[in-house]
């Protein structure tokens, strides 16, 4: 539940004010979108991006109770994994086509603020005492940070990497 509030409420609060993709209204809408259903490259999109999440989150955890032999340690690791993994996912979700690291990392603030206030609460989550008694975190070690920063890093930038190639490769597509 602490996920689900702290790294969805902020950012979504933040993108409801992100200006309109460069060039939307010179698209035409794809034929799917009058169609009662989400179209099929929709799915796709979640399921391999959903994937990409649930993958590296298991692989932190994994590594960290293979390493450790402490499940409360490895469940704080993929804890901060995926709540820092969904986090950098909301660059992916300001554009649907093109990379942000293209069209504007910067452009919207409100992103970074609540970016910003997100980390904090989750910092919290693992260092501040009556947090760590109800949330049953514990701190991590300075290795166990580098696992948790590459391991919620790897998805946004898998996925920025597959957006910007499914654009050169195919311009038109949309």
């Amino acid at each position: 539940m602490w996920l689900n509030l702290i790294t969805d409420v902020f950012p979504a609060l933040a993108l409801a004010g992100e200006p309109a993709e460069r060039g939307i209204m010179r698209r035409p809408p794809p034929a799917e979108a009058r169609a009662q259903h989400p179209p099929a490259s929709f799915i796709r999109s979640i399921v391999f991006q959903g994937g990409l999440l649930a993958v590296s989150t298991l692989a932190a955890f994994i590594w960290t109770l293979d390493s450790s032999g402490n499940l409360q340690r490895a469940t704080t690791v993929a804890f901060l994994t995926l709540g820092l993994a969904q986090l950098f996912h909301v660059f992916n979700s300001r554009f649907e086509s093109g990379s942000a690291l293209t069209q504007g990392l910067f452009t919207n603030r409100a992103i970074w603020a609540a970016i910003v206030l997100t980390i904090a609460l989750q910092l919290a989550a693992v260092y501040v005492p009556f947090l760590q008694m109800i949330l049953k975190t514990v701190p991590p070690s300075p290795i166990e940070w580098l696992v948790i920063i590459a391991a919620s890093l790897s998805p946004a930038l898998l996925i920025e990497l597959y957006k910007s190639l499914r654009v050169k490769i195919a311009p038109d597509s949309r």
